[in-house]
């Protein structure tokens, strides 16, 4: 329904430090594609911010075509992790947000809600979720999702919030 128009490569050399797993799409029928996200709001959002140290324990939302409307929590910011690909391959992230799940039945995420937009209670657009890991019932650990915060997916992809009309 759309065609590749950016992205911004992974660079898989060790040593290398990546900031974001995004690209932008552009619908081939426009009338196709409706500006809302499902279950979240009518409207896209119209504001980003950005998310510092003093938001950890902040509450956030999601909806992703796997697991579709889940929520979570800033659990980490200002994140470095290794992102395994297929193929053995693997990516060093920086500055990253993880969000942990809230209730224990629901994985924040799962394979094919790469792109979802997380927002804020406020609808604003925090980031972009990418990556994430399951629960480990018998480690006691929870599902968490890897998000690349939306001023690197903004700046690195060139883009802009499209402000509604006043």
């Amino acid at each position: 329904i759309a065609t590749l128009t950016r992205f911004y490569p992974i660079n898989f050399e060790a040593g290398v430090n990546n900031l974001i797993d995004a690209a932008i799409a552009t619908p081939i029928k426009p009338d196709d594609v409706v500006q809302s996200i499902k279950d979240v709001g009518d409207m896209m959002p119209s504001e980003t911010r950005d998310i510092t140290v003093d938001d950890l324990g902040m509450f956030i939302r999601k909806s992703g075509r796997t697991t579709e409307h889940t929520t979570g929590y800033i659990d980490a910011v200002n994140v470095t992790t290794l992102v395994k690909y297929g193929l053995g391959e693997k990516a060093t992230f920086v500055d990253q947000i993880v969000i942990e799940q809230v209730l224990a039945e629901e994985d924040i995420s799962a394979g094919g809600d790469s792109g979802s937009a997380v927002l804020d209670r406020d609808g604003r657009l925090i980031g972009l979720l990418f990556a994430g890991s399951d629960r480990d019932e018998a480690a006691g650990q929870p599902a968490t999702a890897i998000v690349n915060p939306i001023k690197h997916v903004f700046n690195l992809l060139d883009l802009e919030v499209i402000k509604p009309d006043a």
